[in-house]
Formats: structure tokens, C-alpha cells, sequence
């Protein structure tokens, strides 16, 4: 738990440097989510999702992490959202069936 506070400290310096840096945004949502700050996790993959739309992990984590919160209506969304952008992704799709 230690160790996660330097990183996070990192990624938020660089996307605070450069904002636009999808990949970054979903390395700090990660960090939380890792840290028990789900509510921070999910601002930096909805970052993730403004800073590129085309980006579909992004989509990936945070159906993930609404899903596992109980945000099963928001999850679905998301999901569709990321299916619209590539359709044949599989995770996206397992995502799906779990989600009814």
C-alpha cells in the first residue's frame, strides 16, 4: 500500500501536466481502485473516456468498476458505448453477458 502512494503522486503530476494523456488517466483509475478510492478511480477513467473516446480499455475499466459497485444500469451503458467503438471486442462482450 506504501508503494502506491508515490505512483499515484506521479500519474496525477503528468496528467495534471498534460491532461490529454488517456493512457495515464487509466493507470492512476487503477492505482485507486488499488488504494479503495473507487469514487477517484471512476473520475479518472471518465478522464480517461473525455481525454479519447476511441480508447476502449477505457470503457473496459470503468464498466468494470461500476459493475462491481452495483451500477449495473450505468455499467450497461458504458458497455455499449465501448461495444459501439469495437464491436468484436471479447472482453466487452463477456463484460455484456455478465451484466444480463
Amino acid at each position: 500500500m506504501k508503494a502506491l502512494a508515490p505512483a499515484v503522486k506521479h500519474y496525477e503530476r503528468v496528467v495534471s501536466l498534460e491532461p490529454g494523456h488517456v493512457h495515464e488517466y487509466n493507470k492512476l483509475g487503477f492505482l485507486y481502485y488499488q488504494k479503495g478510492d473507487t469514487q477517484q478511480a471512476e473520475k479518472a477513467f471518465r478522464k480517461a473516456i473525455d481525454a479519447d473516446p476511441k480508447v476502449v480499455e477505457s470503457y473496459i475499466n470503468l464498466a468494470a468498476l461500476l459493475m462491481q459497485q452495483g451500477k449495473t444500469d450505468q455499467a450497461i451503458t458504458i458497455n455499449k458505448k465501448g461495444l459501439e467503438i469495437d464491436p468484436g471486442n471479447e472482453p466487452l462482450h463477456m463484460m455484456k453477458n455478465d451484466l444480463g
